[in-house]
Protein backbone atom coordinates (compact mmCIF):
# COMPACT_ATOMS: atom_id res chain seq x y z
CA UNK A 1 0.00 0.00 0.00
CA UNK A 2 1.22 3.53 -0.67
CA UNK A 3 2.07 5.79 2.21
CA UNK A 4 2.34 9.48 2.86
CA UNK A 5 2.40 11.82 -0.15
CA UNK A 6 1.90 8.99 -2.65
CA UNK A 7 -1.32 7.93 -0.94
CA UNK A 8 -2.47 11.52 -0.68
CA UNK A 9 -1.80 12.11 -4.37
CA UNK A 10 -3.89 9.19 -5.62
CA UNK A 11 -6.57 10.08 -3.10
CA UNK A 12 -7.30 13.21 -5.14
CA UNK A 13 -8.96 11.05 -7.79
CA UNK A 14 -11.54 9.89 -5.27
CA UNK A 15 -11.99 13.35 -3.78
CA UNK A 16 -12.65 14.90 -7.21
CA UNK A 17 -15.19 12.13 -7.84
CA UNK A 18 -16.91 12.93 -4.55
CA UNK A 19 -16.95 16.72 -5.02
CA UNK A 20 -18.42 16.56 -8.53
CA UNK A 21 -21.07 14.10 -7.37
CA UNK A 22 -22.02 16.26 -4.38
CA UNK A 23 -22.35 19.38 -6.54
CA UNK A 24 -24.82 17.69 -8.91
CA UNK A 25 -26.66 16.09 -5.99
CA UNK A 26 -27.09 19.52 -4.42
CA UNK A 27 -28.46 20.89 -7.69
CA UNK A 28 -30.88 17.97 -7.87
CA UNK A 29 -32.02 18.59 -4.29
CA UNK A 30 -32.58 22.30 -4.97
CA UNK A 31 -34.71 21.54 -8.03
CA UNK A 32 -36.66 18.72 -6.42
CA UNK A 33 -39.46 20.79 -4.81
CA UNK A 34 -40.59 22.02 -8.24
CA UNK A 35 -42.72 19.49 -10.20
CA UNK A 36 -42.00 21.25 -13.49
CA UNK A 37 -38.29 20.46 -13.05
CA UNK A 38 -38.73 16.71 -12.69
CA UNK A 39 -36.66 16.04 -15.81
CA UNK A 40 -33.95 18.39 -14.60
CA UNK A 41 -33.80 16.59 -11.27
CA UNK A 42 -33.38 13.28 -13.04
CA UNK A 43 -30.58 14.70 -15.18
CA UNK A 44 -28.73 16.10 -12.17
CA UNK A 45 -29.22 12.81 -10.30
CA UNK A 46 -27.65 10.87 -13.18
CA UNK A 47 -24.78 13.36 -13.29
CA UNK A 48 -24.17 12.81 -9.56
CA UNK A 49 -24.09 9.06 -10.14
CA UNK A 50 -21.76 9.06 -13.15
CA UNK A 51 -18.51 10.20 -11.42
CA UNK A 52 -18.67 7.26 -9.03
CA UNK A 53 -19.79 4.88 -11.77
CA UNK A 54 -17.03 5.87 -14.19
CA UNK A 55 -14.41 5.75 -11.45
CA UNK A 56 -15.55 2.25 -10.60
CA UNK A 57 -16.04 0.89 -14.13
CA UNK A 58 -12.71 2.15 -15.46
CA UNK A 59 -10.60 0.81 -12.61
CA UNK A 60 -7.96 -1.82 -13.22
CA UNK A 61 -6.42 -4.13 -10.60
CA UNK A 62 -7.98 -2.07 -7.81
CA UNK A 63 -9.17 -3.89 -4.68
CA UNK A 64 -7.73 -6.77 -2.69
CA UNK A 65 -10.28 -9.20 -4.18
CA UNK A 66 -9.45 -8.29 -7.77
CA UNK A 67 -7.20 -11.31 -8.32
CA UNK A 68 -9.81 -13.70 -6.90
CA UNK A 69 -12.63 -12.60 -9.18
CA UNK A 70 -10.29 -12.31 -12.13
CA UNK A 71 -9.21 -15.94 -11.66
CA UNK A 72 -12.74 -17.23 -11.06
CA UNK A 73 -14.16 -15.42 -14.09
CA UNK A 74 -12.91 -18.02 -16.58
CA UNK A 75 -13.05 -21.00 -14.23
CA UNK A 76 -16.77 -20.60 -13.44
CA UNK A 77 -17.66 -20.84 -17.11
CA UNK A 78 -15.18 -23.63 -17.88
CA UNK A 79 -16.17 -26.08 -15.16
CA UNK A 80 -13.54 -25.06 -12.63
CA UNK A 81 -13.91 -23.33 -9.29
CA UNK A 82 -17.10 -21.42 -8.61
CA UNK A 83 -18.81 -19.54 -5.81
CA UNK A 84 -21.49 -21.21 -3.70
CA UNK A 85 -24.13 -18.65 -4.69
CA UNK A 86 -25.77 -19.63 -8.02
CA UNK A 87 -27.06 -16.23 -9.13
CA UNK A 88 -23.62 -14.65 -9.17
CA UNK A 89 -22.25 -17.67 -11.03
CA UNK A 90 -25.04 -17.27 -13.59
CA UNK A 91 -24.23 -13.58 -14.05
CA UNK A 92 -20.56 -14.52 -14.44
CA UNK A 93 -21.38 -17.08 -17.14
CA UNK A 94 -23.59 -14.66 -19.08
CA UNK A 95 -20.89 -12.00 -19.09
CA UNK A 96 -18.23 -14.56 -20.06
CA UNK A 97 -20.32 -15.43 -23.14
CA UNK A 98 -20.03 -11.77 -24.17
CA UNK A 99 -16.34 -11.36 -23.39
CA UNK A 100 -13.66 -13.51 -21.78
CA UNK A 101 -12.09 -10.38 -20.30
CA UNK A 102 -12.91 -10.08 -16.59
CA UNK A 103 -12.99 -6.28 -16.90
CA UNK A 104 -16.57 -6.71 -18.11
CA UNK A 105 -17.52 -8.40 -14.82
CA UNK A 106 -16.03 -5.63 -12.70
CA UNK A 107 -17.65 -2.92 -14.83
CA UNK A 108 -21.14 -4.46 -14.93
CA UNK A 109 -21.25 -5.45 -11.26
CA UNK A 110 -19.88 -2.05 -10.24
CA UNK A 111 -22.46 -0.24 -12.36
CA UNK A 112 -25.39 -2.27 -10.97
CA UNK A 113 -24.18 -1.91 -7.38
CA UNK A 114 -23.79 1.86 -7.58
CA UNK A 115 -27.03 2.30 -9.55
CA UNK A 116 -28.96 0.52 -6.79
CA UNK A 117 -27.23 2.54 -4.06
CA UNK A 118 -27.87 5.86 -5.77
CA UNK A 119 -31.46 4.96 -6.65
CA UNK A 120 -31.98 3.99 -3.01
CA UNK A 121 -30.54 7.26 -1.76
CA UNK A 122 -32.57 9.41 -4.14
CA UNK A 123 -35.78 7.55 -3.32
CA UNK A 124 -35.37 7.17 0.44
CA UNK A 125 -32.94 9.71 1.87
CA UNK A 126 -34.18 12.81 3.63
CA UNK A 127 -30.90 14.52 2.71
CA UNK A 128 -29.54 13.01 -0.51
CA UNK A 129 -26.35 15.07 -0.68
CA UNK A 130 -25.37 14.14 2.86
CA UNK A 131 -26.19 10.47 2.22
CA UNK A 132 -23.77 10.44 -0.72
CA UNK A 133 -21.14 12.00 1.54
CA UNK A 134 -21.74 9.25 4.13
CA UNK A 135 -21.58 6.62 1.40
CA UNK A 136 -18.07 7.84 0.65
CA UNK A 137 -16.77 8.64 4.16
CA UNK A 138 -18.08 5.42 5.70
CA UNK A 139 -16.00 3.36 3.29
CA UNK A 140 -18.97 1.74 1.56
CA UNK A 141 -17.84 3.00 -1.83
CA UNK A 142 -14.35 1.59 -1.29
CA UNK A 143 -15.86 -1.71 -0.16
CA UNK A 144 -17.82 -1.84 -3.43
CA UNK A 145 -14.48 -1.81 -5.30
CA UNK A 146 -13.37 -4.86 -3.36
CA UNK A 147 -16.10 -7.06 -1.85
CA UNK A 148 -18.09 -7.05 -5.06
CA UNK A 149 -20.46 -9.92 -4.29
CA UNK A 150 -21.33 -8.79 -0.79
CA UNK A 151 -21.71 -5.17 -1.86
CA UNK A 152 -23.94 -6.15 -4.78
CA UNK A 153 -26.12 -8.09 -2.34
CA UNK A 154 -26.03 -5.16 0.07
CA UNK A 155 -27.12 -2.73 -2.65
CA UNK A 156 -30.15 -4.94 -3.40
CA UNK A 157 -31.13 -4.77 0.27
CA UNK A 158 -30.46 -1.03 0.40
CA UNK A 159 -32.77 -0.40 -2.57
CA UNK A 160 -35.46 -2.71 -1.15
CA UNK A 161 -35.31 -1.20 2.35
CA UNK A 162 -38.26 1.07 1.53
CA UNK A 163 -40.51 -1.97 1.21
CA UNK A 164 -40.15 -2.66 4.94
CA UNK A 165 -41.88 0.58 5.84
CA UNK A 166 -44.35 0.24 2.99
CA UNK A 167 -45.12 -3.31 4.23
CA UNK A 168 -44.67 -4.83 0.78
CA UNK A 169 -43.49 -8.24 1.89
CA UNK A 170 -43.33 -10.00 -1.46
CA UNK A 171 -41.25 -7.26 -3.10
CA UNK A 172 -38.88 -7.05 -0.12
CA UNK A 173 -38.23 -10.78 0.08
CA UNK A 174 -37.79 -11.15 -3.67
CA UNK A 175 -34.93 -8.66 -3.45
CA UNK A 176 -33.52 -10.42 -0.36
CA UNK A 177 -33.76 -13.78 -2.12
CA UNK A 178 -31.80 -12.38 -5.06
CA UNK A 179 -29.28 -10.91 -2.62
CA UNK A 180 -28.86 -14.27 -0.84
CA UNK A 181 -28.27 -15.99 -4.18
CA UNK A 182 -25.43 -13.52 -4.79
CA UNK A 183 -23.91 -13.51 -1.27
CA UNK A 184 -25.30 -15.61 1.57
CA UNK A 185 -24.56 -12.92 4.17
CA UNK A 186 -27.81 -11.26 3.05
CA UNK A 187 -29.74 -13.73 5.24
CA UNK A 188 -29.17 -11.30 8.12
CA UNK A 189 -31.66 -8.93 6.48
CA UNK A 190 -34.58 -11.35 6.78
CA UNK A 191 -35.55 -10.51 10.41
CA UNK A 192 -35.70 -6.76 9.77
CA UNK A 193 -39.06 -6.95 8.00
CA UNK A 194 -40.64 -8.49 11.11
CA UNK A 195 -38.76 -6.31 13.61
CA UNK A 196 -40.41 -3.23 12.10
CA UNK A 197 -43.59 -4.20 13.93
CA UNK A 198 -41.91 -3.39 17.26
CA UNK A 199 -42.24 0.22 18.39
CA UNK A 200 -38.77 1.13 19.64
CA UNK A 201 -38.48 4.02 22.09
CA UNK A 202 -35.19 5.17 23.60
CA UNK A 203 -36.09 3.52 26.92
CA UNK A 204 -36.87 0.19 25.25
CA UNK A 205 -33.68 0.27 23.23
CA UNK A 206 -31.51 1.03 26.27
CA UNK A 207 -33.19 -1.78 28.21
CA UNK A 208 -32.69 -4.17 25.29
CA UNK A 209 -29.00 -3.27 25.10
CA UNK A 210 -28.56 -3.83 28.85
CA UNK A 211 -30.34 -7.20 28.72
CA UNK A 212 -28.11 -8.20 25.81
CA UNK A 213 -24.97 -7.27 27.76
CA UNK A 214 -26.15 -9.20 30.84
CA UNK A 215 -26.91 -12.28 28.73
CA UNK A 216 -23.72 -11.92 26.67
CA UNK A 217 -21.79 -14.79 28.36
CA UNK A 218 -24.61 -17.22 27.51
CA UNK A 219 -24.90 -15.82 23.97
CA UNK A 220 -21.14 -16.23 23.43
CA UNK A 221 -21.36 -19.86 24.56
CA UNK A 222 -24.38 -20.63 22.39
CA UNK A 223 -23.29 -18.80 19.23
CA UNK A 224 -20.61 -21.30 18.06
CA UNK A 225 -23.01 -24.19 18.71
CA UNK A 226 -25.65 -22.59 16.52
CA UNK A 227 -23.12 -21.74 13.81
CA UNK A 228 -22.04 -25.42 13.69
CA UNK A 229 -25.60 -26.33 12.70
CA UNK A 230 -25.42 -24.13 9.61
CA UNK A 231 -23.49 -24.27 6.34
CA UNK A 232 -21.09 -21.68 7.81
CA UNK A 233 -19.52 -24.09 10.32
CA UNK A 234 -16.26 -24.02 8.35
CA UNK A 235 -15.89 -20.37 9.39
CA UNK A 236 -15.11 -21.60 12.90
CA UNK A 237 -11.64 -22.49 11.68
CA UNK A 238 -8.99 -20.46 13.50
CA UNK A 239 -7.78 -18.82 10.29
CA UNK A 240 -11.01 -16.78 10.22
CA UNK A 241 -10.59 -15.52 13.79
CA UNK A 242 -10.44 -11.75 14.21
CA UNK A 243 -9.29 -9.37 16.88
CA UNK A 244 -11.85 -7.05 18.40
CA UNK A 245 -12.21 -4.07 16.05
CA UNK A 246 -11.97 -1.27 18.59
CA UNK A 247 -12.15 1.47 15.96
CA UNK A 248 -15.18 -0.03 14.24
CA UNK A 249 -16.93 -0.59 17.58
CA UNK A 250 -16.17 2.93 18.81
CA UNK A 251 -17.58 4.45 15.62
CA UNK A 252 -20.67 2.27 15.82
CA UNK A 253 -21.18 3.18 19.47
CA UNK A 254 -20.82 6.87 18.67
CA UNK A 255 -23.31 6.69 15.80
CA UNK A 256 -25.74 4.69 17.94
CA UNK A 257 -25.43 7.36 20.63
CA UNK A 258 -26.26 10.07 18.10
CA UNK A 259 -29.30 8.08 16.97
CA UNK A 260 -30.49 7.74 20.56
CA UNK A 261 -29.95 11.43 21.22
CA UNK A 262 -31.91 12.54 18.14
CA UNK A 263 -34.66 9.98 18.75
CA UNK A 264 -35.06 11.12 22.36
CA UNK A 265 -35.39 14.73 21.29
CA UNK A 266 -38.08 13.80 18.78
CA UNK A 267 -39.92 11.83 21.46
CA UNK A 268 -39.83 14.82 23.80
CA UNK A 269 -41.07 17.15 21.07
CA UNK A 270 -43.91 14.79 20.16
CA UNK A 271 -44.94 14.06 23.76
CA UNK A 272 -48.55 14.93 24.42
CA UNK A 273 -49.30 15.54 20.74
CA UNK A 274 -50.75 13.43 17.94
CA UNK A 275 -47.21 12.78 16.75
CA UNK A 276 -46.42 10.68 19.82
CA UNK A 277 -47.67 7.54 18.09
CA UNK A 278 -46.91 8.62 14.54
CA UNK A 279 -45.50 6.37 11.85
CA UNK A 280 -42.55 8.74 11.46
CA UNK A 281 -41.54 8.29 15.08
CA UNK A 282 -41.94 4.53 14.76
CA UNK A 283 -39.67 4.56 11.73
CA UNK A 284 -37.08 6.66 13.60
CA UNK A 285 -37.10 4.09 16.41
CA UNK A 286 -36.67 1.27 13.92
CA UNK A 287 -33.65 2.98 12.34
CA UNK A 288 -32.14 3.50 15.79
CA UNK A 289 -32.65 -0.18 16.58
CA UNK A 290 -30.66 -1.16 13.47
CA UNK A 291 -27.87 1.14 14.61
CA UNK A 292 -27.96 -0.57 18.02
CA UNK A 293 -27.67 -4.02 16.43
CA UNK A 294 -24.69 -2.82 14.37
CA UNK A 295 -22.95 -1.81 17.57
CA UNK A 296 -23.81 -4.81 19.74
CA UNK A 297 -22.76 -7.55 17.32
CA UNK A 298 -19.13 -6.52 17.81
CA UNK A 299 -19.25 -8.19 21.24
CA UNK A 300 -19.53 -11.55 19.45
CA UNK A 301 -16.09 -11.18 17.85
CA UNK A 302 -14.51 -14.00 19.87
CA UNK A 303 -17.47 -16.33 19.34
CA UNK A 304 -18.47 -15.82 15.71
CA UNK A 305 -15.73 -15.41 13.07
CA UNK A 306 -16.24 -12.69 10.48
CA UNK A 307 -18.81 -11.02 12.74
CA UNK A 308 -17.67 -7.64 11.46
CA UNK A 309 -19.29 -8.63 8.14
CA UNK A 310 -22.64 -8.70 9.96
CA UNK A 311 -21.99 -5.26 11.42
CA UNK A 312 -21.09 -4.02 7.96
CA UNK A 313 -24.32 -5.46 6.54
CA UNK A 314 -26.43 -3.45 8.98
CA UNK A 315 -24.31 -0.30 9.10
CA UNK A 316 -25.18 0.53 5.49
CA UNK A 317 -28.58 1.80 6.70
CA UNK A 318 -26.83 4.61 8.57
CA UNK A 319 -26.51 6.27 5.17
CA UNK A 320 -30.29 6.79 5.40
CA UNK A 321 -30.93 6.80 9.14
CA UNK A 322 -28.64 9.65 10.22
CA UNK A 323 -30.04 12.10 7.62
CA UNK A 324 -33.59 11.03 8.52
CA UNK A 325 -33.16 11.57 12.25
CA UNK A 326 -31.19 14.80 11.73
CA UNK A 327 -33.88 16.13 9.40
CA UNK A 328 -36.45 15.62 12.16
CA UNK A 329 -34.45 17.79 14.59
CA UNK A 330 -36.14 21.19 14.86
CA UNK A 331 -33.14 23.01 16.30
CA UNK A 332 -30.96 23.86 13.30
CA UNK A 333 -27.85 24.32 15.45
CA UNK A 334 -28.10 20.82 16.90
CA UNK A 335 -28.86 19.36 13.48
CA UNK A 336 -25.82 21.00 11.89
CA UNK A 337 -23.60 20.05 14.83
CA UNK A 338 -24.56 16.37 14.56
CA UNK A 339 -24.03 16.28 10.80
CA UNK A 340 -20.69 18.10 10.91
CA UNK A 341 -19.43 16.04 13.85
CA UNK A 342 -20.32 12.75 12.16
CA UNK A 343 -18.71 13.76 8.88
CA UNK A 344 -15.59 15.00 10.70
CA UNK A 345 -15.13 11.77 12.66
CA UNK A 346 -15.65 9.57 9.61
CA UNK A 347 -13.35 11.87 7.63
CA UNK A 348 -10.62 11.47 10.25
CA UNK A 349 -10.93 7.69 10.01
CA UNK A 350 -10.66 7.96 6.23
CA UNK A 351 -7.49 10.03 6.53
CA UNK A 352 -6.09 7.59 9.07
CA UNK A 353 -6.59 4.76 6.61
CA UNK A 354 -4.90 6.71 3.81
CA UNK A 355 -1.86 7.86 5.76
CA UNK A 356 -1.15 4.65 7.64
CA UNK A 357 -0.44 1.04 6.74
CA UNK A 358 -3.91 0.07 7.99
CA UNK A 359 -6.08 -1.93 5.55
CA UNK A 360 -7.55 0.18 2.79
CA UNK A 361 -9.39 -2.38 0.66
CA UNK A 362 -6.56 -2.25 -1.85
CA UNK A 363 -8.06 0.84 -3.52
CA UNK A 364 -4.73 2.68 -3.43
CA UNK A 365 -3.05 3.33 -5.71
CA UNK A 366 -5.92 3.89 -8.13
CA UNK A 367 -5.35 3.24 -11.81
CA UNK A 368 -7.55 2.47 -14.80
CA UNK A 369 -7.55 -0.73 -16.82
CA UNK A 370 -5.15 0.99 -19.23
CA UNK A 371 -2.50 0.58 -16.54
CA UNK A 372 0.13 -1.82 -17.96
CA UNK A 373 1.09 -3.36 -14.60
Amino acid sequence: FPEGKEAGAVMYIYLITLIVSLLFAKLASNARPYPALKGTVRTYAICSFLPFALNCMLRGQVGTDWLIYDAYYAEISNGGRRFSEPLFNLLNRILYMISNNSLLLFAVVGFITLALFFAGMYQQSAMVTYSILLFFLSGKYFASLNQIRQMLAMSLFFFAFKYIRERKMIRYFLFILAACLIHTSAVVYIPLYFLYGIRCSTKRLIKAALVYCVCLPVIILMAPVLVKLTRFSWYLDSRFSQNFDIIGFTLSLMIFGLHLFLLRRQEMQAKGTTGENSEDLKYAGFLTMISMITCLVYFLTNAVPQVTRIAECYSVIQILSLPYLAKGEKDARIRIAVLVFTAAVLGCKLLYNVYSTHWWYGVLPYHTFFYPG
